[in-house]
C-alpha cells in the first residue's frame, strides 16, 4: 500500500482512507447543520424583528438645511455613516407623510448626533439639520474638509428654504 503525494495524486486503492500526515482538518461530516448556532454566537441586529414606529416632525428644532439637500448626503455621510443618513431620510419622510416604519437600526447614532430625539415616548426627527459642526469636521476626508471650508456660508432658515420631501410634487404658486 503506497501513497504518492507527488502533485496531489494518491494510490487509487486507498485514496478514501489515507490522509496526508499534516492534514489536521476535521472530516467533512463534522460540519454543523445550517441554522444550528452555538449558544455564544450572537445574531446581527438586522436579523431580529423590529417594532413599527411612527415618527413625528420635530417642530422646535430650529432652522437648518433640509434633509433632502445634497449637502446632507455629501458632508454628513462621512460623519455619521451611510446607514444612519439613510435612516434619517426614511424617518423624515415617514414623519412628513405620517406613516409607520420599522425601528431604524441606527436610531441610537442619530439620537447621539442630535438629529432625532425621544420626547414623551415619541420619536421626533429633524426635517432640517444643522451644518456639520467644526468639532466634527476632522472626521471628513481632507478634500471634503477643504471644500467645506471654501464653501460660502449660506443662511438657512425656515423662512428662506421650504421643506421638501421625497415624492412630493412641486406646488405652483
Amino acid at each position: 500500500m503506497v501513497t504518492c503525494y507527488f502533485f496531489g495524486m494518491q494510490n487509487p486503492q486507498n485514496s478514501a482512507t489515507s490522509k496526508p500526515p499534516n492534514d489536521d482538518r476535521p472530516p467533512v461530516g463534522a460540519v454543523p447543520l445550517l441554522g444550528v448556532a452555538e449558544p455564544f454566537q450572537r445574531l446581527r441586529r438586522t436579523v431580529h424583528d423590529r417594532p413599527l414606529v411612527r415618527p413625528e416632525v420635530w417642530r422646535h428644532a430650529g432652522g437648518g438645511i433640509p434633509v433632502v439637500d445634497p449637502y446632507v448626503r455629501r458632508y454628513w455621510t462621512p460623519v455619521l455613516g451611510p446607514g444612519a443618513i439613510a435612516d434619517l431620510l426614511r424617518l423624515a419622510t415617514a414623519a412628513e407623510r405620517r406613516r409607520s416604519l420599522p425601528r431604524p437600526v441606527y436610531l441610537s447614532s442619530l439620537i447621539r448626533a442630535g438629529m432625532v430625539a425621544i420626547h414623551d415616548g415619541a420619536i421626533r426627527v429633524r426635517t432640517r439639520v444643522p451644518e456639520v459642526p467644526r468639532h466634527l469636521r476632522h472626521t471628513l476626508p481632507p478634500a471634503l474638509r477643504r471644500e467645506l471650508a471654501d464653501r460660502p456660508e449660506r443662511p438657512f432658515s425656515t423662512e428662506t428654504q421650504p421643506s421638501r420631501s421625497f415624492g412630493a410634487s412641486k406646488a405652483s404658486a
